[in-house]
């Protein structure tokens, strides 16, 4: 097995369950990558995954004025992932399944004083990354991942707020990580996911439909020791204006977040990683903040 230092983030695209909030929208939770996760771990291997995020917000933005100040937005998701990588022919795949549960809530005097939750299972993802350059001499790892997110989560169109947003989505991307000298990491996230329609949106069941959404990143890692790094990253999400019965909404998304983290490798198969993100500036929705942990166990098949 390679050292740890050569493939600290085994983990392709950690999906954080994505709650898509109904007719209240306390701000999109999207799917982030961390540092070194477009490093490719040895094949043939299997990785398990727990992740869990605690959220929160009570400011609220529209065309980037704040408009609200009591919100109460507040979220505690888990994810559970179980992926597989395996070479085929030049390449290394990574089928994988990711099953997300938990709990939203939102309060306050912004909604009038209405107590608004959602819990359960999330919207399921079927995703798998294809690295076609994996170069550990050169320090360059480089893939194309595909995300297929089905309509599994907790939804009812008489209800406001909602852990799953019923609709398929599908999202292509393309990453890279590069090792320089002195123990740091540059790696570079780009995507685009594309929308199926709602067609169960509200109380009168009307259609929503959403535009592709953009997010663009940058992560900057150092190697503190073999066991150990920390990462400074960059979000930027854009586009994803959504339409009601016809009527755009003028909610599509121009933030930009910023995300620090800490990763221990306990061992040699178990990884142990800490991050804490929050807004730089939000376009519309809540001002979100999160804390997020992610266990992980990877294991070489022989």
């Amino acid at each position: 097995m390679k050292q740890r230092s050569t493939w600290v983030g085994i983990a392709t695209c950690l999906f954080l369950a994505t709650a898509c909030l109904g007719i209240v929208k306390p701000g999109d939770v999207r799917a982030e990558n961390d540092a070194l996760d477009y490093m490719c771990p040895p094949a043939p291997g299997t990785l398990i995954g727990f992740y869990h995020d605690y959220m929160s917000g009570n400011n609220v933005y529209t065309d980037g004025h704040k408009t609200g100040e009591d919100f109460n937005f507040s979220g505690n998701v888990g994810v559970f992932r179980f992926a597989h990588f395996m070479d085929v022919g030049p390449l290394t795949i990574d089928p994988t399944i990711l099953i997300p549960t938990g709990h939203i809530s939102a309060d306050g005097g912004d909604l009038g004083n209405q107590n608004l939750s959602s819990s359960g299972l999330g919207d399921m993802v079927l995703a798998s990354g294809f690295w076609f350059i994996k170069d550990p001499q050169k320090k360059f790892w480089a893939a194309y991942s595909q995300y297929i997110t089905m309509p599994t989560g907790e939804y009812s169109n008489t209800k406001a707020l909602n852990f799953g947003a019923n609709r398929w989505s599908f999202r292509e991307e393309l990453g890279f990580v590069k090792g320089l000298d002195n123990g740091i990491f540059l790696s570079g996230v780009a995507n685009v996911e594309y929308f199926l329609d709602n067609d169960d949106y509200g109380a009168n069941s009307v259609t929503q439909e959403k535009d592709p959404l953009y997010t663009l990143e940058g992560h900057l890692a150092y190697n503190i020791s073999p066991a150990c790094f920390v990462s400074a990253d960059y979000y930027y999400h854009f586009g994803g204006e959504t339409t009601i019965a016809g009527a755009a909404q003028d909610d599509d998304a121009g933030d930009h977040l910023a995300q620090l983290s800490v990763g221990f490798w306990l061992n040699q198969n178990y990884q142990l990683l800490i991050k804490y993100r929050t807004p730089l500036k939000t376009e519309n929705g809540v001002e979100t903040n999160v804390l997020g942990v992610r266990f992980i166990y990877y294991f070489q098949n022989t």
